[in-house]
């Protein structure tokens, strides 16, 4: 017998053998993979060649498979089923999904974020957990070395390699307790210069966007407390009388849980975009697009929501 290599291979003479065994005549199997009873003839010859063996002979009832052909039944149509599993459209059923995600997200965005996740996953994946990484590194270098699945944060860019998708923009607000007396008299920028602030920052040490902004007006500010952690600082600022200056969304979900009052700042501070980024291989995997999909929803209502119940003290209202 001819020996055949795979690169030889022809595909179609085995989804026509299984025709041929399905169908138990040529011109039926021919019909199938829409090929003239000419071509589908020639095709058998050729696998007869290949495998050196007649495989069909004829019979009453049509072709019947001989000794050889019918040992070679079963395995093809493993064969072809693997080959089938190998390019058929990827498929993910979240209802079904077991197993865990792993994102990377900010402690800030992590306490607005995550309790809608969970109530989004328990309706379509009531099965998949959420597992919260610690950021270890570089979120890209988590992502590269799939420590993570996504992550969510400030991205200016993405990088080669990477994709990015915006979640919301947001922009800067003023927290203070409820009570505190700049409510009644009102923020003005000399107000907010002699306040003593809390800054939110992870090395404890330089300033943020408010100091450059006050510093451009040739001003400066108290910080009388740094502290690391963006859900420490409501609560300190809840029982004190520090104001502390923090994105806008995150704020107004501390403002629900403890008494908290939001302050429009005296002073022109910016926005900036909240996104999603992820290693480009997982682009088209089916898994992971609904994971994406899912979070850019959820963030999306609850940003939309947050937005539209918010309202603020006047700037310098007496």
């Amino acid at each position: 017998m001819h020996q055949t290599h795979l690169h030889e291979l022809d595909l179609n003479l085995l989804t026509l053998l299984e025709a041929l065994f399905e169908t138990k005549s040529v011109t039926a199997a021919g019909d199938r993979l829409d090929l003239s009873q000419p071509a589908a003839s020639r095709a058998l010859g050729r696998l007869r060649r290949m495998l050196g063996d007649p495989l069909f002979v004829r019979g009453a009832q049509g072709l019947i498979p001989t000794r050889h052909a019918q040992s070679l039944r079963e395995p093809l149509s493993r064969a072809l089923g693997a080959v089938r599993e190998v390019i058929a459209p990827q498929r993910f059923d979240p209802l079904t999904a077991t197993g865990s995600i792993r994102l990377t997200i900010p402690d800030l965005d992590a306490t607005t974020l995550v309790p809608r996740l969970l109530a989004a996953f328990a309706q379509q994946a009531p099965s998949l957990d959420i597992v919260l990484t610690p950021r270890r590194a570089d979120s890209l270098v988590m992502l590269a070395e799939d420590q993570t699945d996504l992550a969510i944060g400030v991205f200016d860019s993405a990088p080669s390699g990477f994709r990015r998708q915006r979640l919301y923009s947001d922009t800067m607000v003023c927290i203070v307790r409820r009570g505190h007396p700049v409510l009644r008299r009102g923020l003005t920028l000399e107000r907010f210069t002699e306040l003593n602030h809390a800054l939110i920052t992870i090395t404890g040490e330089g300033g943020g966007v408010v100091d450059s902004a006050l510093a451009a007006k040739g001003l400066s500010r108290r910080i009388a407390l740094r502290i690391p952690s963006f859900l420490a600082a409501p609560v300190v600022v809840a029982r004190s009388d520090l104001i502390v200056t923090m994105p806008r969304h995150a704020a107004a979900e501390f403002a629900a849980l403890v008494p908290l009052a939001l302050v429009e700042p005296p002073l022109t501070l910016g926005g900036f975009d909240v996104s999603q980024l992820w290693h480009e291989r997982h682009q088209s995997d089916a898994r992971h697009s609904w994971l994406r999909r899912i979070v850019h929803s959820t963030v999306a209502e609850g940003a939309a929501r947050k937005s539209g119940n918010m309202t603020f003290p006047a700037r310098g209202a007496r």
